[in-house]
């Protein structure tokens, strides 16, 4: 769990006044005109959280500071900028070795700048802290391109955006189905622990009823056991009626239920936010399309037909990576710049509400220039930049 408390930043996009802004747990949303520093801001607030200070070459600030809250504590990181305006003004320019001279110039200086940390509460921390960060251009992820092997002339290659964007978005949520996996196992274990408990404590005396534990109906509990061993590939063994006549007799049975209902209740709980997921989706789409997650595997359907995901529009590519990013992030930031990009009016207005529904613990920091972006959020999560 992790959040931005507040931000101060000097000399953001050559202004000469200090811009300083404390960050709402839930919705932040920044907008302002073009060459305001919107885009900078989010650089440097990504950077921060990173804690790498070589993402800020070519960003134009002199001074920044980000406190920021974690699970640990509560921690403050300041930078200065040391990067020479000259070699920035040269790599605009039609020579191509002074460009070329300038831009390692500014590498070099970039790998010396250096965030400094220290510790406002709790435990001091020099890691990254786990956050999603979505530039304009999205698929300017360089980490995940250069594992997946990719040239330098692929990614120039339009065919080629597409199929990193696939790759990427399978990566995204084979991630996050994995850790969905683990807390499904979690509560099986829970459960299976729960069940020989019962089995093997139980000695004859009835076991106390656990608090809140409501009685459950014989044939919720017939079909909730079966979907249990279904689940597990496995074949209940007995019928309906079996299995009613048992439920109704035997105290030790109805305990064994009770703990199985438990059990798939955790596996629906740790579910329901894939389920979310692809309501949204799919409601979003038009035109019969629908959106699947089938265990590693996302599919994409138009009636009986089935859609790569390279071959969604902009918009379609662009609301499936902002939302799967969101759900992925967990309990912490999310920064977004300009997340209007070739969506429908329509999707930019119901965009932040499908982002809070999908993951309500996560801290969104969006930068727009989109009326519809902004027009669902309370006056106090709007910030002109």
């Amino acid at each position: 769990m992790s959040r931005v408390i507040r931000f101060s930043i000097s000399g953001l996009a050559g202004r000469s006044e200090t811009v300083k802004r404390d960050l709402n747990a839930g919705v932040n949303i920044f907008w302002g005109m073009n060459g305001s520093g919107k885009t900078s801001m989010l650089k440097i607030l990504h950077s921060a959280l990173q804690n790498d200070a070589s993402l800020l070459a070519r960003v134009p600030f002199t001074q920044a500071s980000v406190q920021i809250e974690t699970r640990s504590g509560v921690i403050e990181r300041k930078i200065n900028n040391i990067s020479q305006k000259e070699d920035e003004e040269t790599l605009f320019t039609d020579d191509e070795w002074h460009e070329l001279q300038a831009r390692e110039r500014l590498l070099n200086t970039a790998k010396q700048l250096r965030w400094t940390g220290r510790k406002v509460k709790g435990e001091p921390s020099n890691h990254p802290i786990k956050h999603s960060y979505l530039s304009t251009l999205r698929l300017s992820d360089m980490p995940r391109i250069r594992q997946q092997g990719l040239s330098p002339s692929e990614i120039l290659d339009e065919a080629a955006y597409d199929r990193i964007f696939a790759r990427q978005i399978r990566a995204i949520w084979q991630d996050y189905y994995t850790r969905e996996l683990v807390q499904i196992r979690q509560a099986q274990q829970r459960g299976l622990a729960a069940i020989a408990t019962s089995v093997i404590v139980r000695s004859g005396l009835k076991k106390q009823k656990k608090a809140n534990s409501p009685e459950v109906d014989a044939e919720i509990a017939y079909h909730t056991v079966r979907q249990f061993f279904e689940a597990q590939q496995f074949d209940l063994g007995v019928s309906y009626n079996e299995f009613i006549e048992n439920f109704q007799n035997s105290d030790l049975m109805r305990e064994v239920v009770e703990e199985v209902v438990d059990v798939q209740r955790g596996i629906e709980a740790a579910q329901e936010p894939t389920a979310a997921l692809q309501d949204l989706v799919s409601d979003l789409f038009s035109g019969n399309k629908s959106l699947h997650f089938e265990g590693r595997t996302i599919r994409i359907t138009q009636g009986d037909v089935e859609i790569p995901l390279q071959g969604l529009s902009s918009g379609e590519k662009q609301v499936i990576r902002l939302l799967i990013e969101c759900l992925a992030a967990g309990p912490n930031p999310v920064i977004i710049d300009e997340p209007e990009l070739s969506m429908h009016v329509d999707w930019q207005h119901r965009l932040v509400n499908c982002m809070r529904t999908l993951n309500p613990g996560a801290q969104l920091i969006i930068a727009t220039h989109s009326p519809e972006i902004m027009a669902g959020a309370a006056d106090k999560e709007i910030m002109e930049l």
